[in-house]
């Protein structure tokens, strides 16, 4: 039999022929990032050692701005702000910015798309009509707002009392599906924020995967689904293999939708949350029984792992499609599935793999698709 294989490697940012790499060097031709930044031009590289740097940076070019050595982070005590016109690409790799990464309204005047890899900020504020961001390998310290994009493998610490640690925006121009997968997010205590921990209004289909909601806070619930735009069922949003943790036994349930279809939700571990898993507003579809409300101590609570005899293990899905990473029958929660956890916890090297989609299961003399995210830094 005869088989078509198709590779896409999608990569963060193309550089030119001509494109020229520029060292901060606080004695040299770019003594800050800023210098460096103001000189570039589309598919240049800023290479900036490690160190502190006191600027507040506006990108609105297609340029990288990467650790000068492997291992190395730099800080950036001011914000960061982006934009750019149509096909505007930019990177930022290894950088810790003490206030915020944030989009400039003004200066987008097309789509741009922004990855961020292993970085750290205060709060990201990425929601516009024409940004697609990609998060990969990254610390939020307060919350997270974007419109389009794939957050994947990300740490978010909800340490804010007025937002949810994670909103997808409606309003995006953009046709990409969103991806939320193997991230840990949670709303510490000592916040009074009385909502949704995580909040989900998308301009087109979603998948939530792997995640780790951990949820600190006595008043506050776990996720809410309201979409803006209900595809048919073939195409409808997944929500697979999380686990939803909340500290504190409650009525709640984990996950509220405003819609009754239009969202598939399986093989998920539920604890803490008493309620029906899965609340839809207006009445809706009962959700298939590979769900598990569960006892607190089938987790390691720290990770949201099934602990290895409990009823959790080999309790999801048994289609191929969602086999485990072992090619055992799926785990419920999130280190369940090909998307676990356990992929984005390992620690960061110099070539990285972000993110990779390929198909379980493919029919016979169908080609096979996969698409991969990468990147050096």
């Amino acid at each position: 039999m005869k088989r078509h294989f198709f590779l896409l490697l999608t990569l963060a940012i193309s550089a030119s022929t001509f494109a020229t790499d520029r060292v901060v060097d606080p004695s040299g031709l770019y003594p800050t990032i800023k210098d460096a930044i103001i000189a570039s031009s589309d598919g240049d590289r800023i290479l900036v050692p490690a160190g502190t740097y006191n600027d507040n940076l506006l990108v609105a070019k297609s340029i990288s701005i990467l650790p000068n050595q492997e291992g190395v982070k730099y800080t950036v005590s001011g914000v960061l702000e982006f934009g750019g016109g149509a096909g505007t690409k930019i990177l930022i790799s290894g950088g810790r910015f003490t206030s915020a990464i944030q989009r400039s309204n003004g200066a987008i005047t097309g789509r741009v798309d922004l990855v961020l890899v292993d970085c750290y900020a205060q709060f990201a504020t990425l929601d516009h009509p024409s940004v697609h961001c990609q998060l990969y390998r990254d610390t939020i310290n307060q919350y997270l707002r974007f419109s389009s994009g794939q957050i994947i493998g990300n740490t978010i610490n909800g340490a804010q009392s007025s937002s949810p640690a994670l909103a997808l925006i409606s309003g995006s121009t953009l046709p990409d599906e969103n991806a939320i997968i193997g991230n840990a997010i949670q709303a510490v205590t000592g916040t009074s924020f009385v909502g949704y921990m995580v909040e989900l209004s998308p301009s087109t289909r979603f998948t939530m995967e792997n995640n780790f909601l951990r949820n600190q806070q006595t008043n506050s619930r776990l996720c809410r689904i309201a979409l803006t735009v209900l595809p048919p069922f073939s195409l409808a949003s997944t929500i697979i293999n999380n686990t939803f943790y909340h500290t504190t036994n409650t009525a709640f349930s984990a996950v509220t939708s405003e819609q009754d279809y239009g969202v598939v939700f399986k093989n998920n571990a539920v604890l803490g949350d008493t309620g029906p898993m899965i609340d839809f507003v207006l009445g809706g579809d009962v959700y298939p029984p590979t769900n598990n409300l569960a006892p607190a101590s089938w987790i390691n609570t720290s990770t949201g792992e099934a602990l290895v005899g409990t009823p959790l293990i080999d309790a999801g899905d048994p289609s191929p499609r969602y086999l485990d990473l072992d090619l055992s029958i799926n785990d419920v929660g999130c280190y369940g599935g090909s998307n676990s956890r356990a992929n984005f916890t390992t620690a960061m090297g110099s070539a990285v793999v972000g993110y990779m989609r390929a198909p379980r299961v493919v029919a016979q003399g169908e080609p096979l698709i996969i698409s991969v995210v990468g990147f050096d830094r």
